[in-house]
């Protein structure tokens, strides 16, 4: 193939494996591929396989379902609110545009931004990398974000001047339930990487992970049960906030040298 052919002119989309010219590349990856998880929040929906009119569907539903979309005005032409928490900044909840189809683009614009952020090795993926791989290592990067961000909820009730009796035993278990419910979705998603990528390359990895993570179980649900709100050297809200940072550290490093220099096959 001769140095100016037309392939070579062409650029590769990593994430469907498409040729296109440079500017056409830039136009697709602008306008395609949502990935395979509604990063709304407070949404549950996944597919199996990318469905970008599918996914679109799901993201103006979960946007309904919180106040979003049609807001007819009398006299005036209808406004199509944005609902997305903290779309445009921190306490900043919803924000309007003139037509439908505005809001459409909007919200497909903030899924392939959190599909991005999410996924961050997909502009880089090989094309080696299986797609059930990719889309596993997405699935933990929802579900862990989704664990941070419920842990977090845990400081309002470990303000030190708050006591368990004030904040009350059925706010307490409640909140932690709902960790824990982020907890068992990471768990699982974790299982079904390390089924897919644990082999000699990743066993270091992997067993630096276990360890640690074995401790996180077991001490989680006797922190959670007994109540502790104090700050103790060994259970605390902070001891498991460090906690959560180093294995997601790990899970990064794995999910790198898994996707962006893959060299493996799954294990037997």
């Amino acid at each position: 193939m001769s140095s100016d052919s037309p392939r070579t002119q062409q650029q590769l989309c990593h994430i469907c494996n498409k040729f296109f010219t440079p500017r056409s590349l830039t136009e697709h990856l602008q306008n395609t591929h949502l990935g395979t998880i509604c990063y709304f929040p407070g949404s549950n929906f996944s597919l199996s396989k990318e469905d970008d009119p599918a996914m679109t569907e799901a993201l103006l539903r979960a946007n309904a379902q919180l106040g979003g979309g049609e807001d007819p005005v009398q006299d005036e032409k209808p406004r199509h609110w944005c609902y997305w928490p903290d779309c445009r900044g921190v306490g900043e909840r919803r924000h309007s545009y003139d037509s439908a189809e505005s809001l459409r683009r909007h919200l497909r614009t903030k899924q392939r931004d959190m599909f991005k952020k999410m996924s961050p090795g997909a502009a880089q993926r090989p094309n080696r990398v299986r797609p059930e791989l990719f889309q596993a290592w997405s699935l933990v990067n929802h579900w862990k974000l989704i664990r941070d961000v419920r842990f977090d909820c845990l400081t309002v009730l470990l303000n030190p001047r708050h006591s368990p009796e004030e904040v009350g035993s059925k706010s307490r278990l409640f909140i932690f339930d709902y960790v824990q419910e982020a907890n068992t979705g990471l768990d699982q998603a974790v299982q079904n990487v390390w089924h897919l990528t644990n082999n000699p390359d990743t066993q270091g990895n992997w067993n630096n992970f276990i360890a640690r993570d074995q401790w996180r179980r077991e001490n989680f649900p006797v922190w959670a049960l007994n109540c502790n709100f104090t700050t103790t050297p060994t259970l605390s809200w902070d001891v498991f906030h460090h906690q959560h940072a180093f294995l997601s550290e790990i899970l990064n490093q794995l999910e790198h040298q898994t996707t962006v220099q893959p060299n493996l096959q799954p294990a037997p």
